[in-house]
């Protein structure tokens, strides 16, 4: 088991990260072809319908659909039960109902692949290498795109942040040191690539993809994130 990086590797690992970074603030319209096949892949492995498919210009705007279109799952699935059920359910069951149907849509798919790469990820390293690649990497990342002006758009930007971070490991893991992943979670890491090379962001409901447009200019100041601006 590896224990700790050369300095040649950390060198390389910080080339990693700098390449993630850099798509996270990326400008550049989203190739909508590349990111709408790479979603409707992720859909299909998570046996979630994507019979239609969203584009937003920001992400608040995106957080805002994905909230509608999950009320609106709600109101159909109450509406199946019978308005008796759904009044009796309302109070104690209906939050922890819905959040549940949330959850198993992109949360729980993300956290079943993840759980995988992480199995495989720790087999190959000794506690403090996996430690010192988590602040490399999820920690270091996510603390440079966490400081962006833009409290009011954090909690629909956090996935995106939250993403740069463990993929830019999993795949410097893979590329770096040959760390094998099971296949289906080796193909949805190349899928969950190819989403970050090609939007800044999607997200998965009932019956829907949406994708998010890259930001239309950004700051960065001492390698951080300091503001972002939408396309209208």
């Amino acid at each position: 088991m590896l224990n700790e990086l050369t300095s040649k590797q950390l060198k390389i690992a910080q080339q990693y990260r700098d390449k993630y970074f850099s798509l996270a603030t990326s400008t550049r319209l989203a190739d909508r072809t590349r990111a709408e096949n790479a979603a409707k892949r992720i859909a299909e492995i998570g046996r979630v319908k994507d019979d239609v498919i969203h584009w937003v210009n920001s992400p608040m705007e995106g957080e805002t659909l994905k909230e509608s279109i999950d009320d609106l799952f709600w109101k159909t699935v109450k509406k199946a039960f019978g308005e008796l059920l759904g009044e009796h359910l309302s109070a104690s069951f209906r939050n922890s109902f819905s959040g549940s149907i949330k959850d198993s849509v992109r949360s729980l798919l993300v956290k079943s692949f993840k759980d995988s790469l992480g199995s495989s990820f720790a087999k190959f390293f000794t506690r403090s290498f996996v430690e010192s690649f988590y602040v490399l990497f999820d920690v270091s990342i996510c603390e440079s795109l966490g400081d962006c002006d833009c409290v009011y758009l954090w909690d629909s930007l956090w996935d995106s942040i939250n993403d740069s971070g463990w993929l830019c490991k999993y795949t410097c893991c893979a590329e770096m040191f040959g760390v094998e992943y099971e296949q289906e979670a080796k193909e949805l890491l190349h899928l969950y690539n190819e989403i970050s090379a090609s939007c800044f962001a999607f997200w998965l409901t009932p019956g829907s993809i949406i994708l998010c447009e890259r930001p239309e200019d950004v700051s960065v100041v001492d390698g951080k994130l300091i503001t972002a601006g939408w396309r209208e």
